[in-house]
């Protein structure tokens, strides 16, 4: 299916498909009057609209949605359309009635609007699907194409006014918000859906000034897409507020197309370029050799039309020996004159290996460091699961004490944890669960999911609208490969606390005390509610996936922090 603006040529299409979906030949008793009704209502939605689009599938429309936002100018109709539209010369009575009718209902959807006393900025005015085409996806693709174009124009509130002869569960499975409803009679009501949009999270590099996106992209895979795909993807990302990209990519195309998508807003985004990354086949290799590595950060620069790195990482460290190998060759001190040159901006690291971070953490050169985490990996399943649980917990924490950032990569483990035939766990965990995992680890400040298109893109943004119970993962609690009980990992399942607790933070400042973070003591002591407040009730027990005795802990933080 493809969505383009609408063409005012397609007027008629649109009025057969309005007569067709609401069966308004059977309401008005005849063909004809339905299709006058349809011209009148079709009129009446373009005079409240603001934006309009069709939905096409092979060459058919099939979907017409049509928007109103209320910092943008109404659309204006061609006269020759307001004179196919707006009846003038047809029977007066039968046209003054259908133009009641409308104005009846706007006046009641005026009401339920006002009952609420909230301000909105969007509105979808009509979303419709073909009868044909129902039930085949093609309505969640045209109201996804709606939010992100809410999302890119800003918009915070959206409402839709429905009714009984549509299909309002539809909105019920979007998470729209039904508000209020107005019932004319037995056999119609009016309901008043709406959605707050929730935008983009940023988290501040410690090292820096920089918000970051929590959701970042990884372009491994983005080469296997046109360029044109690319540059669209690209685009269509940083629209929707996403700032920083990870350029380990699988193929040297990707980096010309990244240029021309960022031209002209470089400044938007922060670029993580690999120290170690060699495109001089036409494909991403490996290389320690500082020649090779000096050529292919300066053919980089070039492809993506800048003129310096806002992460500079050393990359895919993962043995001993690779390390000693970049520290003989110079990497390290090259990355570091560029650094006081001003051609980069942050010096990171990527690594699978916690024994390997930690010997590059003593360096202290580091802003951000790269790496594997995911509910997998973390509980000692896959081929970069390296490390025991609390070996990689410790490197997390170590890295929020010392003010180093995480990007993480393999989020989903490869996909695997994707699928259930896949997955070391019992069951699939989905791409939202496992995003919120890794936000939740101490350090982190963005995921880097891996996108070949903007179909992929939509479906890893899908994070920044999703429910409190969508990023829940505590399920992971009942998988018999995880081996975390009684172990705080700050996922908040036991939230809310009855006394306002932050059960979660208070853990997390406790844990980064013990290692002698003395920001993380400051910071508990400016918690407005502190763990004394705890009256023992029970509640985050009770709640509590991974058995910590949470009333217990509340004790013990009161006591070790003084109040």
């Amino acid at each position: 299916m493809q969505i383009e603006r609408f063409q005012w040529k397609e007027t008629s299409r649109i009025v057969e498909m309005i007569c067709q979906v609401w069966k308004l030949d059977r309401m008005f008793k005849s063909l004809k009057n339905g299709m006058i009704f349809s011209q009148e209502y079709f009129y009446d939605v373009l005079l409240h609209s603001t934006d309009l689009f069709i939905a096409t599938k092979q060459q058919r429309i099939v979907g017409f949605l049509a928007l109103s936002l209320s910092k943008k100018e109404k659309i204006l109709i061609p006269k020759e359309y307001q004179n196919l539209l707006y009846h003038q010369h047809d029977d007066f009575h039968l046209i003054s009635s259908y133009r009641q009718m409308m104005q009846n209902y706007h006046q009641n959807c005026e009401q339920l609007l006002q009952k609420m006393h909230q301000n909105y900025d969007g509105e979808i005015v009509l979303f419709m699907v073909d009868e044909t085409y129902q039930h085949q996806g093609l309505g969640t693709k045209l109201y996804e194409y709606a939010e992100c174009l809410f999302q890119k124009e800003n918009c915070s509130h959206y409402i839709l006014y429905t009714d009984t002869s549509c299909s309002y569960e539809f909105y019920d499975h979007h998470q729209m918000k039904r508000l209020d409803q107005y019932r004319r009679d037995d056999d119609f009501t009016i309901y008043l859906y709406a959605k707050e949009l929730k935008s983009m999270e940023y988290r501040q590099l410690p090292h820096g000034n920089e918000k970051i996106s929590v959701i970042g992209l990884g372009t491994s895979s983005l080469g296997e897409s046109s360029d044109e795909e690319i540059i669209a993807t690209i685009q269509e990302a940083i629209d929707q507020g996403v700032n920083y990209l990870d350029l380990a990519s699988g193929h040297a195309k990707t980096f010309q197309a990244i240029g021309q998508a960022i031209k002209g807003q470089r400044e938007k985004v922060y670029l993580q370029i690999h120290f170690g990354a060699n495109y001089e086949t036409g494909e991403y290799g490996w290389t320690t050799n500082l020649d090779k590595i000096k050529q292919s950060i300066q053919w980089q620069l070039e492809m993506l039309q800048t003129d310096y790195i806002d992460f500079g990482f050393i990359h895919c460290i993962d043995e001993e020996a690779d390390l000693k190998a970049i520290e003989k060759a110079g990497v390290i001190d090259y990355i570091q004159e560029l650094k006081k040159q001003g051609i980069v901006k942050h010096i990171g690291l990527s690594s699978h290996t916690p024994e390997i971070v930690h010997k590059v953490l003593n360096m202290h050169i580091l802003d951000m460091v790269m790496f594997s985490i995911n509910p997998a990996y973390d509980y000692k399943h896959g081929e970069y699961a390296i490390g025991q649980t609390d070996e990689r917990m410790a490197l997390y924490q170590r890295c929020e004490k010392e003010g180093v950032a995480i990007s993480v990569m393999k989020a989903f483990s490869a996909g695997q944890l994707l699928d259930a035939n896949k997955s070391p766990f019992p069951q699939a965990l989905t791409r939202i669960q496992c995003l919120q995992y890794a936000l939740d680890k101490p350090g982190v400040v963005t995921v880097l999911p891996g996108v070949r298109n903007r179909d992929d893109l939509k479906e890893i943004l899908k994070y920044t609208q999703a429910s409190d119970k969508d990023k829940d993962y505590t399920v992971i609690s009942t998988f018999d490969a995880v081996e975390h009980q009684g172990k705080c990992v700050y996922c908040k399942h036991c939230h809310p606390c009855p006394m306002g607790l932050d059960i979660a933070l208070m853990n997390k400042y406790y844990d980064l005390s013990l290692l002698g973070d003395d920001l993380a003591k400051d910071h508990y002591h400016h918690l407005e509610k502190k763990a004394s407040a705890c009256v023992q009730c029970g509640h985050c027990n009770h709640r509590c996936p991974f058995h910590v005795d949470q009333m217990q802990r509340m004790e013990e933080i009161a006591l070790y922090f003084g109040e």
